[in-house]
């Protein structure tokens, strides 16, 4: 009997992330999810994937002048699994650093998708606590969107060009009663980065 088959593209992807104030953000599967988007309108935009799964997370604290300390704080949730808090503090010579991989059994470790409930979508993975200038990568494993679906979900943008692509804002999903994303985290490299929500 032939094992099980998934005709959708996946790919493991880093994103790399600049705090662009003090960061104290928590992310969503939405978060996650609404990465990368394609523009249909200047104000609405659709997701690239449509599942992912958090494989990684690096912090790297803002360089320091001598004798100044830095603090880099990750911390994963999951109602499945014990919370795990990872931190390091840097100073002028070593900045802070901290990578971990999420418990594979928590809710930080898990598949997220447009399939799952809204409750679920803004459940939180994972917060991030660091200075002005820290660096977070991502790293994901990610479906693409299946191009059969009949009601895609929709983000909120502003601005976009139709038919662009775009590179979301890490803590992009509006949390806590929040009617905007914060769109601190904002994404680096060659990118054109657009905040979208939803």
């Amino acid at each position: 009997m032939p094992g099980p088959y998934n005709p959708r593209s996946s790919i493991t992807r880093k994103f790399r992330f600049v705090a662009q104030a003090t960061l104290n953000s928590s992310m969503a599967g939405s978060s996650l999810l609404n990465l990368i988007h394609h523009a249909a309108t200047a104000t609405t935009s659709f997701p690239l994937y449509q599942a992912v799964r958090l494989v990684k997370v690096e912090m790297f604290g803002a360089p320091t002048s001598s004798g100044v300390y830095s603090e880099a704080n990750l911390r994963f949730y999951g109602h499945r699994s014990k919370e795990q808090t990872y931190e390091d503090n840097g100073n002028g010579t070593f900045p802070a650093h901290v990578s971990a991989h999420p418990d594979p059994d928590s809710d930080s470790g898990r598949w997220i998708s447009f399939l799952d409930t809204a409750t679920e979508q803004q459940t939180v993975l994972f917060n991030v606590i660091g200075a002005t200038g820290t660096t977070v990568d991502v790293t994901l494993e990610a479906m693409f969107a299946d191009p059969l679906l009949s009601s895609p979900h929709t983000l909120t943008c502003a601005a976009a060009t139709v038919g662009a692509l775009y590179f979301n804002y890490l803590d992009n999903t509006a949390l806590n009663g929040a009617t905007v994303g914060n769109g601190n985290l904002s994404p680096i490299g060659a990118v054109t980065a657009l905040l979208a929500f939803g």
